[in-house]
């Protein structure tokens, strides 16, 4: 079925609305960075870090549930659909992780970080089952109309791939034409295994680090369904 005309037209008012904030806000963040943290690597700059990447899907999130009368979220909420819950728990997530820089950046006490960090892992995690609830509970046609299909297989290996690639030619083009500095391995293998330690200790169990991590795999090459094949149906 081809879309109607009105559903291809670029709104750039939109765009630009999403945009401007979204840059406002991780230049915000930025400034706050530059201004607590600093650019030292820990788990203080990576909580700060994780949240700005949140930014783009609040802003785009939040002008489509209460602001975009045209966009699919706006029905959601509008229909009262079970999914929308799911766009609600973001929401309030990124607030969470809002307050949890704020911890972070104010306090100077190494255990306000630590127990930040396993917050947000608890967080992530429950965000994944949630997703897994709705989708079992809308099933496969309300969940695409969402957007929160699963996609494709041969998009996730082929998008996966597409990552493993990318930072594989980087790294070699890094190498070859002698770009930044070289990386203390057996330095980075320590920060790594300090890290794990501390959120072991803020969590308490292996069993939430292993969910984090499966949660990971699962989301970070996780493709759409709204794909060419998909386009012209």
């Amino acid at each position: 079925m081809n879309p109607e005309p009105s559903q291809t037209k670029v709104r750039w008012s939109e765009v630009m609305l999403f945009l401007g904030t979204t840059f406002v806000l991780t230049y915000l963040l930025d400034l706050a960075i530059w201004l607590s943290a600093g650019l030292n690597p820990g788990p203080a700059l990576g909580i700060l870090l994780q949240l700005q990447m949140l930014l783009p899907a609040f802003s785009a999130i939040f002008f489509g549930i209460f602001v975009f009368k045209e966009s699919p979220l706006w029905q959601l909420r509008a229909h009262r659909e079970l999914p929308r819950w799911f766009y609600y728990y973001f929401l309030v997530y990124a607030a969470i992780y809002v307050l949890l820089g704020g911890a972070v950046i104010s306090s100077t006490h190494p255990e306000v970080t630590t127990m930040a960090a396993g917050a947000a892992q608890l967080l992530t995690v429950l965000g994944l089952i949630l997703l897994l609830v709705v989708r079992i509970k809308c099933g496969k046609e309300t969940s695409a109309r969402a957007g929160l299909s699963r996609g494709r297989p041969r998009y996730w290996l082929l998008f996966g791939a597409g990552f493993i690639l990318f930072y594989g030619l980087q790294t070699a083009l890094n190498y070859l034409f002698h770009l930044g500095a070289a990386v203390d391995v057996v330095q980075l293998l320590i920060q790594i295994a300090v890290g794990q330690k501390e959120q072991f200790q803020a969590t308490g169990s292996t069993n939430l680090l292993l969910l984090t991590a499966v949660q990971t795999v699962l989301l970070a090459s996780a493709p759409s369904e709204t794909t060419p094949d998909n386009a012209r149906e």
